[in-house]
């Protein structure tokens, strides 16, 4: 947040706060904790007025495709081909292994998934400054 100056605003279930207690942690200022405290009505609004939704592939993401949002999406064994809004705007982070898209809860009965623990935090930021280059030339200030 501190080198583009975003605000960045927490969305999600209750059942997340403990999550998002820690990212508020580690980001300090201009992070806004909604988490359980929006309806789909509010959460489209705020998507509306978003700069760039960075999210797993979720209901959010497909708000922010409908409401013309750009979005960052984190994959794991699903699918981006079947799911991810259509255009240009519309970055995926995966992780390339063979076995992607397994379209399964976790590797070798377990419930971690490979393709989401070894995707790095240097690749989410690196297709996140790609869509925020792409975003500000392509689209102008929103």
């Amino acid at each position: 947040t501190s080198q583009y100056r975003f605000p960045v605003v927490l969305t999600g279930s209750s059942g997340e706060t403990e999550k998002a207690s820690e990212i508020m942690n580690m980001c300090g200022r201009g992070v806004y904790d909604l988490i359980g405290k929006t309806s789909i009505g509010t959460f489209s609004a705020i998507l509306k007025r978003a700069r760039l939704f960075i999210g797993a592939d979720s209901s959010g993401m497909h708000i922010s495709g409908a409401v013309g949002t750009p979005t960052v999406t984190i994959f794991g064994p699903s699918s981006p081909v079947s799911w991810v809004p259509k255009g240009k705007q519309h970055l995926v982070v995966q992780k390339d292994l063979s076995c992607v898209p397994c379209r399964q809860k976790g590797c070798q009965d377990s419930e971690i998934s490979r393709c989401i623990e070894e995707l790095t935090v240097e690749e989410v930021i690196s297709t996140v400054e790609r869509q925020l280059l792409q975003t500000m030339h392509s689209f102008g200030k929103r």
